[in-house]
């Protein structure tokens, strides 16, 4: 199977909020991406010169999404949505990821399970900043049911 490195084929995020600018590579062991800071880029805070450096957690989460991308279409699947489940000791040296700087991504699997369960140890640098998190993420077979019972719920909390 040839190496595919468009995005939207292999992430089912859209404008605005497919923050990734590039797919580096990835195989079943990893996948690497780039974000390239700009005034154009979301969640860019003129105020701070770039992007506050939480939205890293959601860039992670993205690569992950490279990874499974390519397992759903390695194995003759559609590419679905996945839900970052949580992070834990999500760490970086810098409160903003600045203007005109490009952040190499970094995702490994370290656990996988049939259910669709997964942890992944991330990583992003650029220069002097790093990050690091492991990022705990769920894809069900069909997210489309996973989500509909949250969707029914009245803003209350009561179902309609």
């Amino acid at each position: 199977m040839k190496k595919i490195l468009d995005l939207e084929t292999l992430l089912p995020h859209r404008a605005p909020l497919l923050l990734l600018s590039e797919v580096v590579d990835y195989d079943d062991n990893f996948a690497e991406a780039l974000v390239h800071i700009t005034p154009d880029s979301p969640f860019f805070d003129a105020e701070l010169g770039g992007v506050p450096s939480w939205v890293g957690m959601e860039y992670m989460a993205q690569t992950i999404g490279i990874w499974a991308g390519h397992q759903q279409l390695t194995h003759n699947k559609p590419v679905q949505a996945g839900f970052l489940l949580g992070c834990r000791s999500y760490d970086c040296n810098s409160a903003v990821f600045p203007a005109g700087s490009t952040l190499a991504l970094a995702a490994k699997p370290v656990y996988r399970d049939d259910s669709g369960l997964g942890a992944f140890d991330c990583v992003i640098q650029a220069g002097d900043i790093r990050a690091t998190a492991q990022i705990k993420a769920f894809r069900p077979d069909n997210p489309q049911n996973f989500v509909r019972p949250f969707s029914l719920q009245h803003p209350t909390g009561i179902s309609t």
